[in-house]
């Protein structure tokens, strides 16, 4: 897995972002690789077109951080949001890092954010008895923006299986 080196401001901007809502969107770290994103989707028994759709979808990029209208950021390629409520911050502990390391390389290296993206795509399939496409509808949101997205997941989802020759 790539890592991304940053200064000591660049990890307390980002970590600015993930604690307090600062904004910040600093310089680009590694990017998402097909490589990682497939092995991601492997890892997590995920059709591999999907996670490539909801990254398509979230129209991310390494080093971006997107302030939504509850205040929270959506951090990444995958765009995983630093709100507190979520699981996926639980991780951070259970990988041994701090909040701050764990938020700054979610920001900063694609093929991690891949396998985070990855994990929690799988955990909202989970949570929703095995169905995939409500899964993705809870990745982004349990309400009906979540409708909306899984529509925009879906429509992208075709022309990547076609792309690849996925059957």
């Amino acid at each position: 897995m790539a890592t991304c080196i940053l200064n000591q401001t660049e990890q307390v901007n980002m970590a600015a972002i993930l604690l307090d809502g600062h904004g910040y969107v600093g310089p680009a770290g590694t990017p998402v690789t097909m490589t990682c994103v497939m092995a991601e989707a492997a890892k997590q028994q995920i059709d591999p077109a999907v996670l490539l759709a909801v990254l398509r979808t979230e129209n991310g990029r390494t080093g971006k951080a997107t302030k939504n209208r509850n205040g929270s950021y959506d951090v990444g390629p995958f765009q995983i949001n630093n709100s507190r409520s979520s699981p996926i911050w639980k991780l951070a502990g259970q990988m041994g890092m701090s909040v701050e390391q764990f938020g700054t390389k979610l920001a900063y290296d694609g093929c991690f954010s891949a396998g985070i993206g990855a994990w929690m795509l799988r955990h909202k399939i989970n949570l929703a008895g095995n169905n995939v496409w409500k899964g993705v509808q809870w990745y982004n949101s349990a309400n009906a923006v979540g409708k909306r997205y899984v529509v925009k997941v879906a429509n992208k989802y075709r022309p990547i299986r076609h792309e690849y020759g996925m059957q």
